[in-house]
């Protein structure tokens, strides 16, 4: 599981899988299953319920996070299902949570720094132009320093870093 949040005006979590792709190969569609019953199952434990998965057209990427803001504009940050190098492709898509219709790729993400674009802050409003997101980056497998160590293993944890980094979602 990579994301989680909720469909509109409703208790139904929507979970976002990084792996695996529908079907599970080069190319396949990501996946986002809705949890119709998560405040029963947050509140008292109780067995969870599915609702029909949600296949997105994400180019073959798969889903690092999906945020939404107040006017159920949800926005996915779709990404490579490994776990590597960070030079595989990373992208913004916006979608209106209806699962007949394809997420909409707003900007590729850039890969040439360090770590993997992995969490969405907050979602701005999408109808306005220029709206900016700030998305967060995971660097365990990052060499920070040239020395060969990655992030995830430094000795101290105030060696290890992550990054808030601003995009312009909308044209």
């Amino acid at each position: 599981m990579e994301g989680l949040e909720f469909a509109p005006g409703s208790t139904t979590a929507y979970v976002g899988f990084r792996v695996p792709l529908a079907p599970a190969i080069p190319g396949g569609k990501a996946l986002l299953v809705p949890v119709t019953n998560i405040d029963k199952v947050v509140g008292s434990g109780a067995t969870t319920v599915l609702g029909t998965p949600i296949e997105l057209d994400l180019g073959g990427l798969s889903i690092r996070d999906v945020r939404k803001n107040a006017a159920n504009q949800y926005l996915i940050v779709a990404g490579p299902w490994a776990a590597d190098d960070n030079t595989d492709p990373y992208a913004l898509y916006t979608w209106d949570s209806n699962p007949a219709r394809t997420p909409a790729k707003t900007r590729d993400l850039p890969t040439s720094d360090p770590g993997g674009c992995e969490a969405v802050i907050d979602v701005p409003d999408l109808t306005t132009p220029g709206a900016r997101a700030q998305l967060l980056t995971d660097n365990g497998s990052t060499d920070l320093y040239g020395d060969g160590t990655e992030a995830r293993d430094l000795a101290h944890a105030e060696w290890k870093e992550s990054r808030g980094t601003w995009f312009t979602v909308t044209g």
